[in-house]
C-alpha cells in the first residue's frame, strides 16, 4: 500500500470518526500509519493500548 492511499485511508477514517463525536489527536494518526506502512502489527498496538489503559484507570 502506497503512501498517498495511506493518507486517503487516515483522512477518511478521521472524518468519520470525527462525526461519531471521537477526538482524533496526532498520536493516533501516526499510530494508524504505523499500522498500515507495517512498521508495528495491530496486536502490538492493542497491547500498547491496553498497558496505557490500565495506567490511566489506576490514576482515576
Amino acid at each position: 500500500m502506497g503512501t498517498e492511499q495511506i493518507e486517503k485511508i487516515l483522512a477518511s477514517a478521521k472524518v468519520s470518526m470525527e462525526m461519531e463525536g471521537f477526538d482524533i489527536d496526532e498520536e493516533l494518526i501516526e499510530n494508524g500509519r504505523k499500522i498500515l506502512h507495517g512498521d508495528i502489527s495491530l496486536d502490538d498496538y492493542i497491547d500498547e493500548c491496553k498497558k496505557r489503559a490500565m495506567v490511566l484507570a489506576r490514576e482515576v
